[in-house]
C-alpha cells in the first residue's frame, strides 16, 4: 500500500513537472498548415455583372513600331490591334477561394499566461482561368487568360493563455499581418504581376496539447481582415484552419 502511495506521489510530481515546464518562460519554434478560405469584398457592381474581365481597348493598324504597349497585346488579322491589361481587382466573383495555407514560427513564453510570436506565413495560391469570347467583328475565336493570387509576409502577434489541466490550454491571440498579396496574369503567352502591400489585423483562438519535455500541439482558427489595400477594387478576409508542432527549447 505504502509503495502504491510512493508510485502515485512520483507520478504526481513528473506530472507537476512536465507542466511546469511547459509554462515557464523561454523561446519555442514549429511550423503549420492547413486551410485557407477567402471572403471577398467585391464592389456592388462586380457582384452585379458576375464576372469582371481585364480592362480591353483597342489600338489603331500600326503605322509604325509601336512603343510603351500595354501589357499584353493580341494582334487580330485585318483590323486593329486588341490589348488585355490586367485591371488593380484583387479577385474576380466566382473564383477559386481556397488555398493551402502554412507558416513558421518562433515565440517567447513571457509567462504562464502570455507569450508573443513572429511567423512568416503564406495564405494559400489561388488560381482561375477564364476565357474571353472575341467579337466575329475582331477576327472572332477566344482568349484565355489566367490568374494565381498568393498572399504572404510576416505576422507579428500577442498570446493571452489559459491554462485548463497540467496539459491543455486555452488561447487567444490578435497581432498584425504584414502582407504582400501578388496577382499574377498569365495571357497568351505573356505574364504581368502586381502586388498589393497590406497591413492586416489577424485575430485567432485555439487550444494546445503540451507532452513530454518539449513538445507541443496546436489546433487553431484565425481571420486576417482586409488583406488587399486600399489599391485594388476589391479585399478579402481570410479564415484559416491549422495545425501546428512546437519545440520548447
Amino acid at each position: 500500500m505504502r509503495a502504491g502511495k510512493q508510485v502515485s506521489a512520483c507520478a504526481l510530481l513528473m506530472v507537476a513537472a512536465s507542466a511546469a515546464q511547459a509554462a515557464d518562460p523561454g523561446f519555442y519554434f514549429g511550423a503549420s498548415g492547413g486551410q485557407s478560405q477567402y471572403d471577398f469584398d467585391l464592389p456592388a457592381q462586380l457582384a452585379f455583372i458576375g464576372f469582371l474581365p481585364p480592362v480591353t481597348g483597342f489600338l489603331p493598324p500600326a503605322t509604325g513600331v509601336i512603343t510603351d504597349p500595354p501589357p499584353f497585346i493580341t494582334p487580330v488579322v485585318g483590323g486593329p490591334a486588341a490589348f488585355v491589361a490586367a485591371r488593380p481587382v484583387l479577385w474576380l466573383p466566382g473564383d477559386d477561394d481556397e488555398g493551402t495555407a502554412w507558416s513558421m514560427t518562433a515565440g517567447y513564453r513571457v509567462n504562464r499566461y502570455l507569450a508573443i510570436e513572429a511567423s512568416y506565413v503564406n495564405l494559400g495560391t489561388l488560381e482561375a482561368t477564364h476565357s474571353i469570347f472575341v467579337s466575329p467583328f475582331l477576327g472572332g475565336g477566344s482568349l484565355a487568360f489566367h490568374r494565381e493570387l498568393e498572399t504572404t509576409g510576416p505576422a507579428l502577434t500577442a498570446f493571452g493563455i489559459l491554462p485548463v489541466s497540467d496539459s491543455w490550454e486555452l488561447y487567444v491571440r490578435a497581432g498584425m499581418f504584414f502582407a504582400d498579396s501578388e496577382l499574377t496574369t498569365r495571357f497568351n503567352g505573356s505574364s504581368n504581376s502586381v502586388t498589393f502591400d497590406s497591413d492586416a489585423t489577424t485575430l485567432g483562438a485555439g487550444a494546445q496539447f503540451d507532452w513530454q519535455d518539449h513538445w507541443s500541439a496546436r489546433l487553431e482558427f484565425q481571420r486576417t481582415f482586409d488583406l488587399g489595400g486600399d489599391d485594388v477594387a476589391s479585399e478579402a478576409d481570410v479564415d484559416a484552419v491549422s495545425l501546428a508542432v512546437f519545440y520548447r527549447l
